[in-house]
C-alpha cells in the first residue's frame, strides 16, 4: 500500500501585477493521505496562501517557499473548492502520479469525492505538514489557525462569494 507522499512539483507562476496578492501553480501537484486519498491541486488555479495568514507569515515562513509550499496548496485549494479529491488506495504510485500528471483521467475517474469536509482538509493539512518535516510547534500553530479562523473563509468559498475561484473544482464538475 502507498503511504502519505507528494506527487508532483511545486512551481508558481510569477505574482500577476493586477493581482499582487494572488499566485497560481505553474504544474499539477497532489498529495496522497495516510487515508488512501489523493488530493489533486490542478495547475493555473488561484492561490493566496491564506492557510498561513498574513500575520504569521513572520513566524510561520511565506507559504509559497520552502517547505510551507508542499502542505499549503493542497489546503488552499481544498478551501477553496478548487482541488480534486480521488481515492486513490491500491493503486500503484505510476497510477496514481498519471491521474496527477493527466487531468482528463483524473476528471473521469471513478473514485473521484464530491465532498470532504473542512476538517478532513485540515487534517490533511498537518499530516501534510509533518511529511514535510515541520516541528511541532508549527505543526500545532497552524493547524489551530485554521481550526479557528478557516470557518469564514470556509463559508465564503461554498456559498459561491468570490466568482469562479469559490466554485467547487474550479467549476470543471
Amino acid at each position: 500500500m502507498m503511504g502519505p507522499c507528494y506527487i508532483g512539483r511545486v512551481n508558481f507562476a510569477p505574482k500577476d501585477c493586477r493581482d499582487p496578492d494572488m499566485w497560481r501553480l505553474e504544474e499539477p501537484f497532489g498529495q496522497v493521505t495516510k487515508d488512501g486519498h489523493l488530493i489533486l491541486c490542478r495547475m493555473w488555479q488561484r492561490t493566496d496562501g491564506a492557510s498561513i495568514p498574513r500575520l504569521l507569515w513572520p513566524l510561520l515562513g511565506h507559504p509559497f517557499e520552502g517547505g510551507n509550499a508542499f502542505w499549503s496548496q493542497p489546503h488552499d485549494q481544498g478551501y477553496n473548492g478548487q482541488c480534486l479529491v480521488l481515492g486513490v488506495r491500491g493503486l500503484r504510485l505510476h497510477e496514481v502520479v498519471r491521474l496527477v500528471e493527466d487531468p482528463d483521467a483524473a476528471a473521469d475517474y471513478r473514485d473521484l469525492e464530491r465532498t470532504m469536509p473542512r476538517v478532513w482538509f485540515d487534517l490533511a493539512m498537518r499530516e501534510a505538514m509533518h511529511l514535510t518535516g515541520e516541528p511541532l510547534w508549527k505543526r500545532t500553530m497552524a493547524f489551530g489557525g485554521v481550526r479557528l479562523g478557516g470557518g469564514k473563509p470556509w463559508r465564503k468559498a461554498r456559498d459561491g462569494e468570490g466568482g469562479a475561484a469559490a466554485r467547487p473544482y474550479g467549476g470543471i464538475l
